[in-house]
């Protein structure tokens, strides 16, 4: 495990992290891979794009993230 923001080009894809992003409070967030829109028992779901996406608070997509923190134990 690291210690201390790393750079988000070296983040694990595979966990939930902590990430940073200019001007706002950190985030606990996971990577979610690209989803297409596709059609659920009758509903249409709409496509989801590749990136960073809080864990809580619905699919906001973090845009910009800049560093990364292992999530303290």
């Amino acid at each position: 495990m690291k210690h201390g923001w790393q750079p988000i080009e070296t983040s694990p894809m595979d966990r939930p992290i902590l990430i940073r992003e200019e001007s706002y409070q950190p985030d606990l967030v996971r990577w979610q891979m690209k989803r297409p829109e596709r059609m659920v028992n009758g509903n249409r779901c709409l496509a989801v794009p590749a990136g960073w996406f809080r864990l809580h608070g619905g699919r906001s997509h973090i845009l910009h993230p800049t560093e990364w923190l292992d999530i303290p134990a």
